[in-house]
Parts: structure tokens; sequence; C-alpha cells
């Protein structure tokens, strides 16, 4: 699975109506998509992480009706979403339904330069407050940790494991509430699905009970292509 192409994934024939993919194949463009797959690879590695995962909904971005955009040039084409980024990281997007204890998402994405200048995470509370907490990936040669706690950053330091990310190269990411606090994030390639890097956090009392709202975001000069996004639904972190 490679650039300009994003694969497409589906559990199986028989889901094709739940997951809101065409029966009919779909039209040239200048992403192409490929046959539906079964994501069992991807549910094997989270499976690894968390107990009980399975895929609860499918988004194969033939649409923007499950996301809000920021800003409005940012392109939905086949199936891809390509979003440019725009200076003080004010290029995202965002999934409407929050995220809570036992639930998470499985996403295909490619990056451009892999320069730290994107990132996936969750976000929840207001942003320079006391409220605010950010969990999630800085997309670096070498992945890095994306972590606030109000108004501290505390990420940048990098991820534990051996991938490294390569410019326009498929990659998959795991994001994943847990009880009590606890949250994972991990990004494998496909293709070699032994490269990963892992953040395990377990936060302290105030990340709990809270939700989350899923946000990619980019910064001026990167990139990002994102495609096949699954919510999943699990009973713990291992």
């Amino acid at each position: 699975m490679r650039y300009p192409g994003i694969a497409v994934a589906c559990l199986t024939l028989t889901l094709l109506a739940a997951c809101n993919l065409p029966l009919t194949p779909q039209p040239a463009g200048p992403y192409p998509r490929v046959a539906p797959a079964i994501p069992a690879a991807e549910l094997a590695v989270a499976n690894e992480y968390l107990s009980g995962a399975r895929v609860v909904s499918y988004d194969a971005f033939d649409n923007l009706r499950n996301w809000t955009t920021e800003p409005t040039d940012s392109i939905l084409s086949n199936g891809v979403f390509q979003m440019t980024g725009t200076a003080f990281w004010h290029s995202h997007f965002f999934y409407k339904k929050k995220f809570s204890d036992g639930e998470g998402l499985i996403i295909s994405f490619e990056v451009q330069q892999a320069d730290t200048q994107s990132e996936f995470v969750f976000v929840s509370g207001e942003w320079l407050t006391a409220s605010f907490r950010q969990f999630g990936v800085y997309n670096a040669a070498q992945p890095a940790a994306d972590l606030f706690q109000g108004r501290a950053d505390l990420g940048g330091y990098p991820l534990l494991g051996d991938l490294r990310l390569q410019p326009i190269t498929t990659y998959a990411l795991l994001l994943a509430v847990g009880p009590h606090g606890h949250l994972e994030a991990v990004v494998w390639d496909p293709a070699v699905p032994a490269q990963r890097a892992v953040y395990d956090l377990l936060g302290d009392p105030s990340w709990l009970g809270r939700q989350w709202t899923f946000m990619p975001k980019a910064n001026a000069g990167e990139t990002m292509y994102i495609d096949d996004f699954y919510r999943i639904a699990f009973t713990d972190i291992k």
C-alpha cells in the first residue's frame, strides 16, 4: 500500500453495508483504491496491547459526514483525505463522536515529510487551561510522544521501538482509551508489522473518566494522507 494509493479495508463482504462501503467499483481518481481486505492483521496487532479488541464501525472516507475539518481547502478525493498543513498548527480535523474508556481507533496514514510537523492526538478539556489534556504521537522520523497536561508540554521524547517513519509510506496507528487513565498509542508498518513505535501512559487521577476527541493536525510544510478509519471497542489495555 503505497502513495498515491491508500488501501481500503473492511471486515467481510457481508459487512459492506454496515461499513458504508459501496458495492459498486470505485471511480478512477488521483488516489486509486484497491479491493477491500480483511483487517485481521491490524486487529492482531491491536490485540497484543488490548484485551478483546473488535471493530465497531468503519469509515472509508467516501465522504466527511463523520468529521469536521479546518481549513476547508483540504481535499477528499476517491476515499483519501489530504490535509495540507498551515502555520501555527491551524490545519486539523476531528471525529464528531467522542471516545471514552474501552474505546479507540485504528487508521491508515502517510505523511509527506515525517518531520514532526504533524500529529495524531486525543484531546480533552479546554486549550490553555488547567483542564486540558492531550495524548498522542508526533509523526517524526522517530515517532515522538505528544503529551500536554494543562499548559505544560510534557512530550517530545522518542517512543519505544525500532520504527522509523519514511515519507510517502503507509503506516497504521492505534489509539486507545483504557480504564483508570490508561492510554495507548502504537504506530507500525503494515508491510513489516514487527517494526513499531509504542507509547503507554498511565495518567494521574485527573486523566480518569474523560471524553476524548480524536484530532489529527498538521503544521506548515507538512501534508497528511488519511484513510481507513476503524472505531474499535475493547475491555482493557494489557
